[in-house]
């Protein structure tokens, strides 16, 4: 009966995973997540108590990562940072601590097809629902100030002028496109289709990239594809070097052909998709302002949690450069051996299998996605590493098992 619930409630947590943002569903100051987190907590202690045995190498993660919020919440505290400040920083990562729940959850293999069909199920959903309000707005049966009147109070959702928006549950999209490409057959064009589509139309330079950015990868060093490597790259290239002047382009011809030279929020011509430039300018200055307050204590363990920058108080669109600010190169350190540990978890797999490339890219395009906004320090990129981590560890075993 136990084990029933445990892996009811985490398809449960899954499913919010991927379309629940944030904090899109809230009760007051709780959201349906914390008590997702909370429900996954008490079940993990009652398995524990129960004789489960959480594996060695979880226990050393968790002890490590405990250390570094230790030091981090140590160094808030002696700085005088915000009470509530800190607990802002340190709220989101508590969301770790879900990895013995996962790896309880999750033990053979047909624990992954289901979770590969939560990931794609909830994404082709989101993907259909985008699409479908795009299309309602684009036909004015669904007015653009009303949707946004709706939705802008809740922190979740960001505009593309009147034409488009990007939700932040959107890097799902690319997620369930990699598990759809990689472990599946039945109709997959038509499902990587809607992906796709969905994708290039939050016009979001972000998302593609990171893909791209996968996709390099999987070419170059799994499959050793090199010309599909040269186009990956050659993508990558493009968005990071003419992808801002390409939205400016697109964004001058909707404003042209629509005949209005500005939106509903004012912003002219090239920012009609978003103000790229402003974008881009304020990452820029986070990093010249993280730059100047670096010092040599703060280089090795950061100027604690709380503490931001002037520009930023709280959370910094580029993960890392945020991470290094608060938690120096020991919180760096900590983020390496959980990437490390994915590594090596993954080559483990002998034969490589699609599930296990799968898993492994769901993983990166997190951390890639991490450098321009924040996902690897927020429980919508961090379930995905550590459940990429729980599975390609599940994977080994049951390879080890035949062989």
């Amino acid at each position: 009966m136990l084990k029933i619930i445990t892996r009811w409630l985490f398809v449960i947590i899954l499913i919010e995973l991927v379309i629940g943002g944030g904090r899109l569903i809230n009760f007051g100051m709780v959201s349906l997540r914390m008590v997702l987190f909370s429900l996954a907590l008490l079940i993990s202690i009652v398995h524990v108590l129960r004789g489960e045995q959480i594996e060695k190498k979880y226990r050393w993660l968790l002890l490590i990562f405990t250390i570094m919020l230790a030091i981090g919440i140590t160094i808030g505290l002696i700085t005088e940072a915000n009470k509530i400040l800190i607990l802002e920083d340190v709220k989101p990562l508590l969301f770790f601590y879900l990895l013995p729940f996962f790896s309880i959850a999750v033990t053979t293999e047909n624990d992954l097809l289901k979770t590969r069909s939560v990931l794609m199920l909830a994404s082709v959903f989101m993907a259909f629902i985008f699409l479908v309000i795009l299309l309602l707005i684009f036909t004015n049966i669904l007015p653009f100030s009303d949707f946004y009147n709706l939705t802008y109070l809740t922190d979740e959702f960001f505009f593309r002028g009147e034409y488009s928006f990007f939700y932040k549950g959107f890097v799902y999209l690319c997620i369930g496109f990699l598990f759809t490409h990689l472990t599946y057959n039945k109709s997959k064009h038509r499902i990587l289709n809607i992906l796709f589509i969905a994708i290039v139309l939050t016009f979001t330079r972000g998302l593609i990239f990171a893909l791209a950015l996968c996709y390099t990868v999987y070419y170059l060093f799994i499959k050793r594809f090199y010309v599909r490597t040269i186009v990956a790259c050659v993508v990558c290239v493009f968005i990071l070097f003419f992808g801002k002047s390409l939205y400016g382009t697109i964004s001058k011809q909707l404003s042209t052909a629509s005949g209005n030279e500005k939106n509903f929020s004012g912003q002219e011509d090239e920012a009609l998709l978003g103000d790229r430039e402003l974008s881009d300018n304020v990452r820029k200055l986070q990093i010249r302002q993280v730059a100047m307050a670096t010092t040599v204590s703060s280089f090795v363990w950061g100027h604690g949690f709380g503490n931001g920058i002037d520009i930023r108080p709280v959370h910094m669109e580029i993960s890392y450069l945020e991470i290094f600010h608060k938690q120096g190169m020991i919180g760096i350190a900590c983020w390496s051996v959980i990437f490390f540990s994915l590594i090596v978890s993954y080559k483990s797999l002998l034969p490589n299998s699609n599930f296990g490339d799968a898993f492994l890219l769901a993983a990166l395009f997190i951390f890639f996605q991490s450098l321009t906004n924040q996902y690897v320090n927020n429980p919508i990129g961090l379930g995905m590493i550590l459940l990429s981590q729980v599975s390609l560890d599940v994977l080994s075993k049951e390879i080890n098992k035949v062989n």
